[in-house]
């Protein structure tokens, strides 16, 4: 049995507001109760995707659009098991949600839907592979790195390797890699890297590439890609023209049920959530490196308009600063950096 430590304090309601009064920071709940704290940490986890101009927003009402694709147990509640649904984002978020309507034994068609298509890989024994850090410490710019990487894949594949021991060599410098990297190099590589990087780093157990195999094999599942070009009401259904990539006609599909798999929205400036929205309005907080997360030190604590140091950040709230701010051994990292400052930092120095 587990038992709640004494000193831990757990209250299951909503953060709406934080203000600083006296180095102390007062924390507003829903209910209107105020917890005062000598430090915060913001990490939020991940906030719910949201797209600019989303066409299946006005369908929300209508209960066939759902934005929260980790909200399980409203999904798999609120569709029937034999609607066919169409879920944007080709994702690892996509990847988990069809393995459970897969086993909750869905049996209407599942349609994904994301740009180019792509899907993550899988995972795969990893052997070592030497460090090669010390060569893209003395590039200059994206491209050298982009570079090296490529002479390393291309070298080792041709001695029989496979390109997931070179991207797992990296794994202990990826941080310091992307905060060495310019603005205009970050911005390129958001552009034109990201996606690609996404699904080489974040790959899936091989038990899920089979289900999603299996799906694919049974036509329970088509991977779509390209632009989405019509969205019109038909009843209880909606029909989606896709605009291929490669100019070849339009595909139309009839779903019941569109979710949303494009990620988790990490501009801060357009998220709903109270508390967030006063944090930046107070100046408590700023909009990350690139608009991603909050601006911070590689430590977690947070840039603002006041020289303090109670407010502190972690987990996908670094993304801008850290980048890779997902995976737990990351996550284990930030964690452990940052208890160490709050446990030690108010500490008197030994004479």
């Amino acid at each position: 049995m587990n038992e709640q430590p004494d000193n831990v304090d757990i209250h299951t309601e909503e953060a709406i507001d934080l203000s600083l009064d006296n180095d102390k920071a007062i924390i507003l709940l829903e209910s209107g109760k105020k917890i005062i704290s000598d430090k915060v940490v913001l990490a939020p986890g991940n906030f719910p995707p949201q797209s600019d101009n989303d066409p299946f927003e006005k369908y929300i009402g209508d209960g066939m659009y759902f934005t929260n694709p980790w909200d399980h147990q409203t999904i798999l509640s609120k569709i029937h098991k034999e609607e066919d649904i169409l879920i944007l984002g080709s994702g690892l978020t996509m990847i988990d949600l069809c393995t459970t309507l897969y086993y909750n034994s869905h049996r209407g068609k599942i349609y994904a839907f994301s740009r180019h298509g792509f899907l993550p890989a899988v995972h795969k024994p990893v052997h070592y592979y030497p460090s090669f850090y010390h060569e893209i410490e003395k590039a200059g710019s994206l491209t050298e790195v982009f570079s090296i990487v490529n002479k390393h894949l291309r070298s080792h594949k041709q001695q029989g390797g496979d390109w997931r021991d070179v991207i797992d060599s990296l794994r202990p410098y990826n941080q310091k890699i992307w905060m060495n990297f310019s603005t205009n190099d970050k911005v390129l590589f958001i552009k034109k890297l990201n996606r690609l990087w996404s699904i080489s780093r974040h790959r899936i157990p091989q038990e899920y590439q089979i289900t999603i195999n299996e799906l694919l094999e049974n036509k329970m599942l088509a991977i779509h890609s390209g632009t989405i070009n019509t969205i019109e009401k038909n009843g209880r259904k909606l029909n989606i023209t896709i605009r291929k990539n490669n100019n070849e006609h339009p595909t139309t599909i009839s779903v019941h049920r569109v979710i949303n798999c494009t990620g988790p929205q990490l501009n801060y400036l357009k998220l709903h959530n109270p508390l967030i929205k006063n944090m930046l309005q107070k100046g408590l907080i700023h909009p990350g490196p690139l608009h991603l997360g909050v601006d911070a030190f590689p430590d977690g604590k947070v840039k603002n308009h006041f020289n303090e140091t109670i407010i502190y950040a972690l987990g996908s709230a670094l993304t801008g600063v850290l980048f890779e701010s997902t995976a737990v051994p990351e996550l284990r990292i930030q964690a452990e950096v940052l208890a160490d400052i709050l446990l030690f930092s108010e500490l008197p120095v030994p004479q």
